[in-house]
């Protein structure tokens, strides 16, 4: 008898070592649909590299720009339900679903929210010496009522190019919509010429704006930045209906087991709440803000609902 209970001990303690060791049991990737610098790229990295020494798994970001991230939203949403492969959404991803004509995969039904990780506003910007302090100054010049603007943005259904988009319909500007690959690609643009204004995140471009290379004209936010004060929000500028907020969130694929969703998430949430990655998160412009997977979920829902709305009454044709 003491043996076979000795026997079901061993039993029991190796079916538990085994359960909790069964996630993860291989290298974690996150794929991302936009280049290597942005916001979602930024806080991805500072996440994984905790996630890392947590989990004592590698930990790896993919960069994957395509239009709308398809590439990498595809290759999720077709990858094994174990939590090894994840997505990183942001806003862009929302916005796809209303702003391209068709999508290889069901953003609602294909994916399981992990957590939001950060929120962000984007900024209207110039180069350093560029004539215009405000809007209004841009909108007025004699060149830009006689020729229009070149108005840079990110890949094609990101925030950025909604921004841009929802820039020139408000505004009434003439303009034309100039997408590049990545935040780096689109800088270049900006202080060659090439674009008179660009759409982008803080974090993205903060080298360029602390080196006073380019500078905000306006943020897109409903209040102004506390890294930004001095900079006034698109409402302040006279747009009171210009509001854009900008995101990104950890999702996985539909059923991967609720047992490894609610694993990634506490580990998540218990690392964007230490007091470094808060700090890092406001230090690159971005606010901090994780929360359970129905949070995200429904969150998610609601921003498809608003960004077809923007999308409608900016008049913005499908791509």
């Amino acid at each position: 008898m003491r043996r076979l209970a000795l026997l079901a001990a061993l039993c029991v303690a190796t079916t538990h070592a085994l359960a909790q060791g069964a996630y993860p049991n291989k290298p974690i990737r996150f794929l991302l649909g936009s280049g290597p610098g942005g916001l979602a790229d930024v806080t991805t990295r500072l996440v994984g590299q905790k996630l890392s020494e947590r989990f004592g798994q590698a930990v790896v970001v993919e960069n994957r720009p395509s239009a709308g991230g398809v590439l990498a939203t595809q290759a999720v949403a077709t990858s094994a339900p174990d939590g090894h492969t994840l997505m990183v959404m942001v806003s862009g991803n929302a916005i796809s679903k209303s702003l391209l004509k068709s999508l290889p995969y069901d953003l609602e039904k294909d994916f399981v929210p992990v957590t939001s990780v950060a929120f962000f506003d984007l900024l209207v910007l110039v180069k350093q010496d560029s004539p215009h302090k405000n809007v209004a100054d841009l909108l007025n010049a004699p060149r830009t009522k006689q020729q229009g603007i070149n108005i840079g943005s990110t890949n094609t259904g990101a925030v950025q190019n909604l921004t841009a988009h929802l820039f020139a319909s408000t505004t009434g500007v003439k303009g034309s919509i100039i997408p590049y690959k990545t935040s780096g690609d689109m800088l270049g643009a900006l202080l060659r010429g090439d674009v008179d204004i660009a759409l982008d995140a803080y974090t993205s471009l903060k080298g360029a704006i602390d080196s006073k290379q380019i500078r905000a004209l306006a943020s897109s936010g409903p209040t102004r930045s506390r890294l930004l004060p001095d900079v006034p929000t698109m409402k302040e500028s006279g747009f009171a209906d210009f509001e854009v907020i900008g995101w990104n969130s950890i999702f996985a694929p539909a059923k991967t087991p609720p047992a490894v969703i609610a694993t990634l998430n506490k580990a998540i949430v218990e690392i964007v709440a230490q007091p470094d990655v808060q700090k890092r998160f406001l230090e690159i412009g971005a606010e901090p803000r994780t929360g359970t997977p129905e949070e995200m979920g429904a969150f998610f829902r609601r921003d498809i609902q608003k960004f077809e709305a923007v999308i409608k009454r900016a008049g913005i044709e499908r791509q």
